[in-house]
């Protein structure tokens, strides 16, 4: 399925297989070219919107699944749902990207 956002996504037209079996091996492994165009992604937010609520694996917007179970344990934590936190998040994406 491709969502909207995908088609200005930095890592299109990348081999996608470099986006993925990251699960069980260390962070440095990633590549440095997927690194960089998650980096440079005007999408990265809303991938990594996907990848949270979809509970993807891989790598998506600068993370590891591991590291989205991180997140999603920290919101848990601190009393606040997912969508709510998205939400704010996307009021204040360019905040977020140092554009204000």
């Amino acid at each position: 399925m491709l969502y909207q956002w995908e088609r200005f996504a930095a890592c299109k037209g990348m081999d996608t297989s470099l986006f993925y079996d990251y699960e069980h091996r260390p962070r440095r492994d990633v590549p440095q070219e997927v690194i960089r165009a998650c980096k440079a992604c005007p999408v990265a937010l809303s991938c990594l919107e996907s990848a949270v609520l979809n509970d993807e694996f891989g790598y998506h917007a600068g993370t590891t699944a591991a590291d989205r179970r991180r997140i999603r344990a920290e919101l848990r934590h601190l009393g606040l749902t997912l969508t709510k936190t998205l939400v704010l998040l996307h009021r204040n994406e360019d905040l977020l990207a140092g554009k204000r």
